[in-house]
């Protein structure tokens, strides 16, 4: 790395005064690169070497992934300075804390078991499915009623900023339908929805009724991307600031990119004015991206940006590298996306013969119902090794789900919505048939540790819904004699045939392939933590984790290198050296949806500038002059967001990627990386 040291030596300097900054609250704002994620690891180094308990520490971070990643990287870095009680402290997601307050509170009463907080699959394909039978609306609107509910639940507010409301807007009696349909899920299977949890705890919090503080057994709260807490996340972090815990927010409002989730850039924006005492602290020296990638980010960003953003000054390192490297960033416009895609995958092919790794590539979607199909065939057919989008990860499969659940009441036998997801996968069994269960059911007042292990009073259910939860029943008691620390050699065979008996044989296959990722010998704990990894990357460390574990060579599918296809959202937190970003055109990026709010352009063009900020050595952007969209063909015009790239937009009629110089150029500044 050419970087010079006395450049560098500041950047760190500011990292270490945010990291062992004593001020009750401390807002860093870190521009990407500019080294957030170590200054968080310096800080609870920090705590631990002023001889804190490590209980006494708490980090929260957006997602389970990322709060996951987070305690790795704290373990890592502490053992590595000699402090291995890092480990020790709690890394969690924001929901889960506020789950365990509840529980610690006993305000989980109302359930007949410890509730378990419902996922994606689960919400679509139970939640909504459900309430559209109970309501006699489509699943869509089932959706629409359920999203509106949650915008309320993560906001306190109906209609909030940035929520686009449905047509026509949800009325009382869709609100009261489903207040009563979702109490009675609930408390039935106990469970949760994920949006629900933290205003449930703030109702109780707010005015008293519980001590945050105390319940937790904190001192300190470090939360990593702040920028995307939605109100009521704030509200919860504010009332423990107003207790007296020390709290550390890091962020970044440019970085701020999903009001979908009712995350809002103004919560990072007005902390200093909530908390008058606040330190501050700013990183403005990015150490991933070169100057003229950086360059095209910032003239986009700053261009669309509202009034409230903080002011910063992001500088790239590389400008005084010795030698200076300057990088590349460019935007073309092709006659049509079969042009552009094959450019694209030309162009890594090239990148590749100038000796730049599968790997060292990303390719990023603002759109990818209308881009996805179009790149992959591309890739395919210029014979380009990639990682597709994922557009359903294998435990969202009906074989998947069907495995899974298995393994995770294995896990744990208090897990009812495991139970219920088996019920629903029996053939015969739909929506309608499962809600009829959970209604007759509560009319007998029974709830489903009743339904699945107590005895089932004669006249509650019909004789074909008695076979099907009997079914469940024979299911759950096959499972009950294994251990997770038993291997897939033993017991894959007899999970098999479960996976058989809901689903069939084609399900049954498509479960067998799925496990020959995983050695005989890899265990079902580990077979579970494959199903609940999501992504490629996660999947393959994963399976990589347990060769060596095994002392066996990992498979070539786990080496990584292969160029990374994904959505812009799901790039934050990567890098790449050379990133691509097609599709730059109005009604594609920005879709049509950012295009009814203000708010949502200032956010795509925060996520325009996040997903370039991936780019360590060169982004290539691109559109076409037309495309096919819903069966026309149709002209749009250059997205606003390239216009604003202040680079230079040359018509290219013809497919034409990187020529060899060009890339045998990018190859060598990534050399100098």
């Amino acid at each position: 790395m050419p970087l010079d040291p006395k450049a560098i030596a500041p950047a760190i300097a500011k990292q270490q005064a945010a990291a062992s900054d004593g001020a009750g609250e401390v807002r860093l704002v870190a521009g990407p690169g500019s080294g957030k994620s170590f200054s968080i690891e310096a800080r609870v180094e920090h705590l631990l070497r002023q001889s804190l308990q490590p209980l006494s520490i708490l980090a929260v971070s957006f997602t389970r992934n990322s709060a996951r990643d987070l305690a790795d990287r704290i373990a890592a870095h502490c053992t590595a300075v000699g402090l291995p009680q890092g480990a020790d402290v709690r890394v969690s997601t924001l929901h889960s804390v506020a789950l365990r307050v509840m529980r610690l509170a006993n305000l989980l009463n109302q359930y007949p078991v410890d509730p378990r907080v419902l996922d994606e699959w689960e919400m679509r394909h139970w939640i909504d499915a459900e309430f559209a039978d109970d309501a006699s609306c489509s699943p869509g609107r089932a959706k629409d009623v359920r999203e509106f509910h949650e915008a309320l639940w993560s906001t306190g507010q109906q209609n909030p900023a940035n929520y686009i409301p449905a047509t026509p807007p949800i009325s009382q009696v869709e609100q009261q339908q489903f207040n009563t349909f979702h109490r009675d899920q609930t408390t039935f299977y106990a469970c949760l929805l994920v949006g629900e949890i933290v205003q449930a705890c703030m109702n109780y919090a707010s005015p008293g009724a519980i001590d945050l503080r105390l319940l937790l057994g904190i001192d300190h709260l470090i939360v990593d991307e702040y920028q995307d807490l939605n109100p009521m996340d704030l509200r919860f972090v504010d009332h423990l600031v107003g207790q007296g815990v020390a709290t550390f927010v890091a962020g970044d409002d440019d970085q701020s990119v999903y009001s979908f989730r009712h995350a809002s850039p103004q919560g990072i924006q007005t902390f200093n004015q909530r908390f008058p005492q606040a330190a501050d602290h700013m990183l403005s020296d990015c150490f991933r991206c070169t100057p003229s990638v950086l360059s095209a980010a910032l003239s986009v960003l700053t261009y669309f940006a509202a009034p409230s953003r903080i002011p910063k000054q992001l500088n790239s390192l590389y400008a005084t590298a010795n030698p200076p490297v300057n990088g590349l960033a460019t935007m073309t416009l092709f006659a049509s996306p079969q042009a552009e895609v094959s450019a694209i995958a030309d162009s890594c092919n090239e990148l590749h013969v100038a000796g730049l790794n599968w790997g060292d590539l990303m390719i990023l979607l603002g759109n990818r119902r209308v881009m996805a199909s179009e790149i992959e065939n591309a890739l395919s057919a210029k014979g380009v090794p990639f990682a597709p989008i994922q557009s359903e990860p294998f435990s969202d499969t009906d074989a998947g789900r069907t495995g899974y659940s298995l393994l995770r009441i294995l896990a744990d036998g208090d897990d009812l919505v495991a139970h219920r997801n088996l019920l629903g996968l029996l053939s015969q069994m739909g929506p309608a048939r499962c809600r009829d269960v959970t209604r007759r059911c509560i009319a007998a007042n029974m709830n489903a540790v009743g339904l699945y292990r107590g005895h089932i009073p004669n006249g509650v259910l019909q004789p074909m819904q008695l076979t099907k939860v009997n079914q469940v029943r024979s299911l759950v008691a096959a499972v009950r004699s294994w251990d997770l620390g038993d291997t897939i050699a033993q017991r894959g065979a007899d999970l098999s045939q479960l996976v058989s008996q809901v689903r069939g044989p084609a399900d049954q296959q498509s479960w067998d392939a799925y496990c020959q990722a995983l050695p005989p010998d890899a265990t079902l704990q580990e077979l579970l933590s494959l199903l609940q990894a999501g992504g490629l990357e996660k999947s393959n460390a994963v399976i990589s984790t347990v060769h060596e574990r095994l002392g066996l060579d990992a498979p070539p599918a786990t080496d990584g290198d292969l160029v990374e296809v994904m959505t812009m959202h799901g790039s934050k937190g990567l890098s790449a050296k050379v990133v691509f970003i097609p599709g730059l055109e109005e009604n594609v990026f920005p879709t049509q949806r950012m295009q009814q709010a203000p708010g949502l352009i200032s956010e795509g063009a925060r996520l325009m500038y996040v997903s370039i900020t991936r780019a360590r050595a060169a982004v290539i952007c691109s559109a076409a002059y037309s495309r096919n969209q819903n069966g026309q063909r149709v002209q749009n015009n250059v997205s606003r967001f390239a216009v604003q790239l202040n680079l230079q937009i040359p018509y290219q009629g013809q497919p034409q990627g990187l020529t060899p110089q060009e890339a045998q150029q990018i190859a060598a500044t990534c050399a100098q990386l």
